[in-house]
């Protein structure tokens, strides 16, 4: 779609742009389906082609996007959008990107002007925190373990290893250095050769153990910076507060 900027000021423009994206990595936060995306968005482009001269673009986008509850089209709440961010597998062996995605526009959101210019590679690999091929005696259980579900301990664990909580990115050069033993090690590691906002929190008190409880913690640090990148028009204010355990969660 081209429009003059006269019928299609920038302003407009990228509220539609940041409508959208927001719309989009909610859904694949929550893992929503994606099956209905082409008739969705050849719909949403006939009612902007053939809107009124004197409608707002950015409002008739926003309307669509917000008005249906449905699986197959609906914006995903702050409270949705936290449990899938929280709690969904996002890392892919098989589409490595998309978390990486996620990943780095959390980065760019929390540089600031006291950070220097410095650029990020094209090219950043997910790093796990918790390794996925770790030892137990060096990643033990936590006693509070976050079950959903009727989950064993190992289950719960393939799961949370795949959250945003427990994701990084690293130059595919420091990942590759990086071993599968004791945090500290890992941690000092980063720390030694990370310049990522992404990894700067470690320099302050690194914990000595890593596990599903600081998966979730973090995932909560992350999302509070989610909501500001992808953010979503309320109806009503929602009740996102941190909860300190994920059996009494309302999910």
């Amino acid at each position: 779609m081209s429009l003059p900027p006269s019928r299609l000021p920038v302003a407009a423009r990228d509220r539609i742009l940041l409508d959208l994206e927001s719309w989009l990595v909610r859904r694949f936060i929550c893992q929503a389906t994606a099956k209905n995306y082409n008739r969705f968005f050849t719909s949403l482009l006939t009612k902007v082609t053939g809107a009124s001269p004197d409608a707002d673009l950015a409002d008739i986008v926003r309307s669509d996007l917000t008005r249906s509850a449905e699986a197959t089209t609906n914006w995903p709440t702050d409270r949705e959008f936290r449990t899938g961010w929280l709690t969904k597998p996002i890392y892919a062996r098989s589409r490595p990107d998309r978390s990486a995605m996620v990943l780095r526009a959390i980065e760019q959101h929390m540089r600031t002007r006291f950070n220097e210019a410095v650029s990020l590679p094209d090219q950043l690999s997910v790093e796990h925190m918790l390794p996925q091929k770790g030892a137990l005696e060096d990643y033990p259980y936590p006693l509070d373990m976050p079950y959903l579900d009727q989950e064993s301990d190992a289950q719960c664990r393939a799961r949370l290893i795949q959250t945003l909580g427990n994701l990084t990115l690293l130059t595919s050069e420091l990942n590759a250095s990086i071993s599968n033993g004791p945090f500290p090690g890992k941690a000092a590691k980063v720390i030694g050769d990370s310049d990522l906002r992404l990894n700067a929190w470690l320099r302050s008190a690194p914990p000595l153990l890593w596990s599903e409880r600081d998966i979730l913690a973090r995932g909560d640090r992350l999302f509070e910076i989610a909501l500001q990148v992808w953010p979503r028009p309320s109806l009503e204010v929602e009740d996102v507060a941190p909860h300190s355990n994920l059996s009494s969660f309302s999910l």
